[in-house]
């Protein structure tokens, strides 16, 4: 069985948070108190540095930790998860109506939105996932 599980190195950690840090806004710091692994050459999830010590290669890491998000073509999307843990030092956060929440957790897209690059979109206290801003509107990019 090929190994999927990996743990990531303080420097890549660094990184990670920063192209977090440049997306979203943030001031968003991973801490000594995690661990992050790395499966499937994309996925990203922080585990306590406790229970980490008690997780083999090959157990599913998803059991443990949180799932913060994916890194796919030099982009970073956060998981709602990944946003509630980011959004709470970030600058690019977006908050939608109840109306828009609906039809953001139907896959929509939210409509009459302008700004640039990546976001973080919540609804009051809910963070909901992460967007990107195109052509006048938010693109829903939350993980189905």
């Amino acid at each position: 069985m090929e190994k999927e599980l990996f743990l990531i190195n303080k420097k890549k950690r660094k990184e990670l948070a920063g192209e977090i840090n440049k997306y979203y806004g943030s001031l968003f710091d991973f801490g000594e108190m995690f661990v992050l692994y790395e499966k499937n050459k994309n996925e990203f999830y922080i585990v306590s540095r406790e229970v980490a010590e008690n997780i083999s290669e090959f157990d599913r890491v998803n059991k443990y930790g949180i799932f913060m998000g994916r890194k796919k073509k030099n982009h970073v999307f956060l998981s709602v998860e990944g946003c509630a843990l980011v959004g709470k030092t970030a600058k690019k956060v977006v908050n939608i109506t109840c109306a828009e929440k609906d039809l953001w957790f139907k896959g929509f897209d939210i409509e009459n939105y302008n700004g640039d690059g990546f976001v973080i979109v919540k609804n009051n206290n809910d963070f909901l996932g992460c967007g990107r801003f195109e052509d006048n509107k938010i693109l829903n990019l939350a993980f189905k």
